[in-house]
């Protein structure tokens, strides 16, 4: 059986992957090591495989999730939106543990670390994207030697819009195939002709379960930005194609047969993503309704009147004169958290029961123990935030 995508099976993929959730390597945090070869073979993909491909999509994806996770681990607590208990939840299921454990740690003890992931952000960066700095040094500006520490500061900015930027767009040529999929199977049943797809059933099983990952890595940097409710968007976005995932797993599984660590990770998805829901709600401002607020030029460009989060902070200032939509009312934004948390705590009593049936038969539960001990602590912490929000 071939592999969905080419550019997964290449070693450097593999590689980076890895240094996502390590330490360092070479000097650089994981993440920041990783930054540069997901931007070589980005640029490999596009130009062997088309700039829409899965394979190209894939890179994409993973360039723009290397940016996020290397400056979460640049980032000090003080300046950063998330919760101490926030995990992201994008990684595939070898590499989530590791970066769930390592989300809040930092290589800003050395100053000399940090500027480093810095200009190593900065250089892969310039490669793709052209910036205002460097149109500035095109016209004769002064350029780098008058960079002060307000720039370097929207530069970091610059580093999550440009990982939403890159996790969107690979999300919408993900969309894409499975979406031209299914028409183009229609079309092949009236014609006769199975010929006409453009991807096997495979890569289209295999794109349906990127979406939700890729959802959740766009959901986990909105959430950093402050930018809550198109952060819930992302989640509720994904959290169709957990539910499916499980329901289909359940469906096609005796309860006996449900006892295996695919099991449990398949309903802690589910369990996480009603968690990260009710949590980003409670991260939202009190008295005001949660709006998610939408690219002006995105969504005039789409023929299927589909509209795309808004990505760059130069609507921060603006939000007004761009269009929304009220996800929840201000009044009913508890009631919903704590729907979404009753959701995950019913789910993960059932974990927790198959996880102690298989503990008692001696089963391995790898590290799928660990994550779902990560999953009761921040349970644990939603039940106090929604009782402290329901008495205020």
């Amino acid at each position: 059986m071939s592999p969905p995508t080419i550019i997964s099976q290449d070693p450097r993929f593999q590689l980076a992957r890895s240094l996502l959730s390590s330490e360092d390597a070479n000097g650089k945090s994981g993440p920041e090591a990783a930054i540069e070869i997901f931007a070589t073979l980005l640029e490999e993909c596009r130009k062997s495989f088309g700039e829409t491909s899965l394979d190209a999509a894939l890179s994409q994806y993973e360039y723009g999730n290397a940016l996020f996770r290397a400056f979460l681990r640049t980032t000090p607590l003080d300046d950063a939106n998330l919760r101490d208990d926030t995990k992201p939840a994008a990684l595939e299921p070898k590499a989530e543990e590791a970066a769930g454990k390592k989300r809040r740690t930092h290589s800003i003890d050395n100053e000399d670390t940090m500027q480093g992931s810095l200009s190593g952000r900065k250089r892969i960066k310039l490669e793709h994207v052209k910036s205002d700095k460097e149109s500035s040094v095109e016209n004769g500006g002064a350029g780098e030697d008058l960079i002060d520490d307000s720039e370097v500061l929207d530069e970091e900015e610059d580093d999550v819009d440009l990982a939403l930027e890159m996790m969107e767009t690979s999300f919408a040529i993900f969309e894409s195939h499975v979406s031209n999929e299914e028409e183009n199977l229609g079309e092949s049943e009236n014609l006769g002709e199975s010929n006409s797809r453009k991807i096997s059933e495979e890569q289209k099983q295999w794109a349906s379960v990127q979406l939700p990952r890729i959802l959740i890595g766009i959901a986990d940097a909105y959430s950093f930005r402050g930018k809550y409710g198109n952060a819930v968007e992302a989640y509720c976005r994904a959290l169709p194609y957990r539910e499916k995932a499980w329901e289909e797993m359940k469906k096609s599984q005796s309860e006996e047969d449900l006892l295996t660590v695919n099991h449990l990770e398949c309903q802690r998805h589910l369990v996480e993503a009603y968690a990260l829901i009710a949590e980003t709600l409670l991260n939202c401002p009190d008295g005001e309704d949660v709006i998610c607020y939408y690219d002006v030029e995105e969504s005039d460009e789409n023929n299927d009147d589909q509209k795309l989060a808004v990505t760059t902070s130069s609507h921060a200032s603006i939000e007004e004169d761009v269009p929304s939509s009220v996800l929840v009312k201000a009044e009913e934004r508890v009631n919903f958290a704590r729907g979404h948390y009753e959701m995950a705590r019913v789910g993960l009593e059932e974990i927790v029961y198959r996880m102690g049936k298989m503990a008692a038969t001696g089963k391995e539960l790898g590290n799928e123990k660990e994550d779902i001990c990560y999953l009761v602590t921040l349970l644990v912490g939603l039940a106090s935030g929604l009782t402290e929000a329901e008495n205020k």
